[in-house]
């Protein structure tokens, strides 16, 4: 009976602690959505800054929410800290592989809006963690072009072409680059 009582007593215990932990972890994630949240307002208001305080503050709260790195990377990138910008969305990818075609088609979004250094920053983002990327390549490269940085679209293209030496795309890119060389 008195072993009962003692079993009986430890489970209560063990529960007890273990509804604790848990309704702290539930408080700590509804409080990261809060911060979340509130970034996305200011973010969605052009209000870039404030935006990255509050992603911040949630992954202060939540250190493991690739969508508020990934989202504060984003606004870094509309502040022209292209530094942070790699730093935030090579951290994003690292814990979400998956992001790697949002973080390509935002690239692709902003170089296609003649946002080049943006992009650029992006695709070297998905190069840090994939830098055998013979797509992300082509695209920086044709970023760098654009810019009129011949030079390192030349390393891009040939390093894609390294890696599928078939692409006619990137051909027709290192084309466009020896001629623009003069070669």
């Amino acid at each position: 009976m008195e072993e009962q009582l003692i079993k009986d007593r430890f489970f209560l215990i063990v529960t007890a602690i273990f509804l604790i932990f848990n309704t702290s972890v539930v408080s700590a994630q509804s409080d990261a959505q809060g911060f979340f949240n509130q970034a996305n307002f200011y973010s969605q208001n052009g209000d870039y800054k404030n935006a990255i305080q509050f992603y911040t503050t949630a992954l202060a709260v939540q250190p493991d929410f690739p969508e508020a790195v990934f989202r504060r990377g984003i606004m870094y990138a509309m502040i022209d800290d292209f530094d942070r910008t790699v730093e935030d969305l090579t951290a994003a990818l690292r814990m979400r592989s998956d992001y790697r075609n949002t973080i390509l088609r935002t690239g692709i979004t902003f170089g296609n809006n003649k946002n080049y250094r943006i992009a650029r920053a992006l695709f070297t983002a998905i190069l840090t963690v994939e830098p055998h990327d013979a797509d992300t390549l082509i695209w920086r490269a044709m970023c760098s072009f654009s810019e009129g940085d011949f030079s390192q679209a030349l390393v891009d293209i040939e390093a894609a072409l390294r890696i599928n030496p078939n692409d006619a795309g990137a051909v027709e890119v290192l084309d466009l680059i020896h001629q623009q060389l003069g070669n």
